[in-house]
């Protein structure tokens, strides 16, 4: 089960809905305050979902980013700080947070 599951379920289904013609892809990464493309957070999600779930320095990284992608849709107004933390607590109760 990779990190944050059913947080990333709900993020992807999030941009598809906004963004249908989305598609994932490594593009330039955001500078500081600019808002990422959504192929660049279908991208983030998608390396979450490959990260090692037996090693502490990957749930670590994993952490920070579904933080950095919640944040970035908070921004754009596609989600609220309760729903981020609503999401991210299930998993946490599942352990999908952790090794």
């Amino acid at each position: 089960m990779p990190y944050y599951a059913d947080t990333i379920k709900t993020i992807r289904g999030i941009i598809h809905k906004q963004f249908p013609d989305a598609v994932s892809h490594r593009a330039h990464k955001p500078a500081k305050g600019e808002i990422a493309k959504p192929g660049r957070l279908l991208w983030m999600l998608d390396e979450i979902e490959k990260m090692d779930t037996s090693s502490l320095d990957e749930a670590f990284k994993a952490a920070r980013w579904i933080t950095w992608i919640c944040r970035d849709l908070e921004i754009q107004g596609l989600m609220d700080p309760e729903a981020t933390k609503s999401h991210v607590r299930g998993d946490i109760k599942k352990g999908h947070e952790r090794p």
